[in-house]
């Protein structure tokens, strides 16, 4: 059951990195900013982060995956407050 979390987390996060990128102008006009800058830093981290979870994965370091997962959800966390900071 781990094993499918460890598979199923790179595969949301790059899903995630796409849509941010793809979108990115509508979520520029939706949030009301200038630049997107900010977008494009997270959705080119979460797909840094990404593939570096697959890499991981692949290379069966499990504990170095539960680093790894507990650092993308800081930066998810830190992305959310980011976001919610400039609907504010």
């Amino acid at each position: 059951m781990l094993d499918i979390l460890f598979f199923a987390f790179p595969s949301m996060m790059m899903i995630i990195a796409l849509y941010l990128f793809i979108y990115r102008h509508s979520l520029v006009k939706l949030l009301k900013i200038d630049k997107p800058t900010l977008i494009n830093a997270f959705s080119i981290s979460y797909l840094l982060m990404s593939i570096l979870g697959f890499v991981l994965v692949l290379n069966q370091l499990d504990f170095w995956v539960i680093v790894w997962i507990v650092v993308s959800l800081i930066l998810t966390t830190l992305m959310l407050f980011s976001f919610y900071a400039l609907l504010k």
